[in-house]
């Protein structure tokens, strides 16, 4: 059952994460970052790959992760995983190809995949999925 806790407040700091870092995005900023060759909030932040649909990237993770910690995606827990994990697929795909990583963004990808895990397989839905 403490699990189930540690998940939802990996799930609350994703959601925190990712509504700091809008603020940003629609302000027009970065987060204070290291610049270094590998370490660049900036690049990673305000390329064309961290908007999706016109939608920054941080966003669809708090709405994925409060979806979470409301349980919207109650009847189909699996499919909430792997919108989850297409998520982490894409701002993946997204450091690796620009060759940078953000630390805000690894905050948010390490609560996320804390919280699936945390959050995975829990027993009172083991019998009831239907999926």
């Amino acid at each position: 059952m403490r699990r189930h806790y540690w998940s939802y407040g990996f799930l609350g700091v994703v959601v925190l994460l990712g509504v700091y870092l809008t603020g940003f995005h629609y302000v027009g900023s970065v987060p204070s970052c290291p610049a270094t060759p590998l370490i660049n909030c900036t690049r990673v932040l305000t390329s064309g790959g961290s908007v999706l649909i016109g939608v920054p990237l941080p966003l669809w993770g708090a709405v994925w992760a409060a979806s979470g910690m409301l349980r919207l995606f109650r009847w189909g827990r699996r499919i909430w995983i792997a919108l989850g994990g297409l998520g982490l697929c894409w701002a993946w795909g997204h450091e690796i190809a620009l060759r940078s990583i953000c630390l805000w963004c690894s905050g948010m990808q390490f609560g996320i995949l804390l919280a699936v895990i945390l959050g995975w397989p829990r027993k009172e839905y083991a019998n009831k999925t239907a999926l």
